[in-house]
């Protein structure tokens, strides 16, 4: 029941973040709502694997982490070097 509650809580938050990535025009605040959608994701998934007690989700969760890191940074070095 609580995860219910949590998972629409996070859900909202993405939908937030989502216009906010969409509809913002200044670069580093895209960036930083990317950063906080992808914890977002990242939070939902480790609820989702505590709901339904499986642990290779949570592998999957820090994949993601990895990832997000990765892209994260890649997006940076990319785009202040273009400017």
């Amino acid at each position: 029941m609580i995860f219910d509650i949590y998972i629409y809580i996070l859900l909202s938050l993405l939908a937030v973040l989502l216009v906010n990535i969409i509809y913002k025009k200044d670069f580093y605040n895209r960036i930083l709502s990317l950063n906080s959608f992808s914890s977002i994701v990242i939070a939902l998934i480790v609820i989702i694997a505590s709901k339904k007690n499986d642990n290779y989700i949570i592998d999957i969760a820090l994949v993601y982490v990895l990832f997000s890191y990765v892209a994260i940074i890649g997006f940076l070095k990319f785009f202040l070097k273009n400017k």
